[in-house]
């Protein structure tokens, strides 16, 4: 997006799913059992009398061999995920089904409209922010996803962390340690929060000396240029992209609406001076 800073407070976990058993016949003709761990989120509004649909997937086993058996799996793996990867989420169907209570590794955050599994991909056309997730557990997965998407850094939790504590943690970072660079910002934090003891729950991965800086620039202005430059260059990939790439399009569509919402929201709202965050 096109934001210096991007701050995530909300709850985050692993969600229910199903363990699926996929059988098949992969390119070389031979036979093949996949097992996986399958999460879904479905947005709650349909475009064009169509539901956008998120899969996670976890794979199990391979033939029955455990997929964390690394050296037997190369053995026997093939072309098999490769030959299941490339048939539609929509055309698979797997001879079996259960139900489990966690997924592990789904990390989903916690929104008022349902559980979002994050994909990041960049809106802001060339902008990207640095990502601050206070979230319970947000790092081992995110972290990864949010960096594959872009983002310039990231900040999250390796466990569960108290309400109080992660204020305490996001109050150090973005107030009484802003402007230093944002690793030892956030290292001088949890010496800071939890003193002599080792209890270190927050990580952070990226370029360690960049920092969140001031300036006397107008934000609302600023940022405002940014999201119409970004909504006119989506606009302009969504005019370029063919009418049969339903998929395509509505990936663009969403980002063309999400930033022309947030246009109308920042010209709706009254300017402010206050000095804007920006990281370097």
């Amino acid at each position: 997006m096109p934001y210096d800073l991007l701050f995530i407070a909300t709850h985050c976990g692993d969600v229910k799913g199903s363990r699926d058993t996929h059988k098949f016949t992969d390119s070389s003709g031979a036979e093949r059992t996949l097992v996986l761990d399958l999460a879904l989120q479905v947005s709650p509004e349909a475009r064009d009398g169509k539901f956008e649909v998120k899969a996670y997937e976890k794979f199990v086993s391979i033939d029955g061999v455990r997929w964390e058996d690394t050296v037997e799996r190369r053995r026997v793996v093939g072309t098999a995920v490769r030959d299941f990867c490339a048939v539609p989420l929509g055309d698979r169907t797997p001879v079996s089904r259960e139900p489990i209570d966690r997924i592990a590794g789904s990390a989903a955050l916690g929104m008022f409209d349902g559980n979002l599994l994050a994909t990041p991909t960049n809106a802001g056309a060339g902008r990207f922010p640095f990502v601050f997730n206070n979230a319970c557990v947000s790092w081992h997965e995110l972290a990864g996803r949010f960096m594959f998407g872009g983002a310039r850094g990231y900040i999250g939790s390796l466990i569960s962390v108290a309400d109080s504590e992660a204020q305490e943690v996001a109050m150090g970072v973005l107030d009484k340690y802003f402007g230093r660079p944002l690793a030892h910002a956030l290292w001088s934090t949890q010496k800071s929060v939890s003193g002599d003891g080792i209890r270190r729950p927050y990580v952070m991965v990226g370029v360690h000396f960049q920092r969140l800086r001031s300036t006397l620039q107008p934000p609302h202005k600023h940022i405002l240029q940014q999201l119409v430059r970004a909504h006119r260059y989506w606009s302009e990939q969504l005019n370029n992209t063919p009418a049969t790439d339903d998929n395509k399009r509505m990936d663009i569509t969403d980002r063309v609406d999400f930033l022309h919402h947030c246009i109308e929201e920042f010209r709706s709202a009254k300017p402010t001076h206050t000095p804007r965050p920006s990281a370097s």
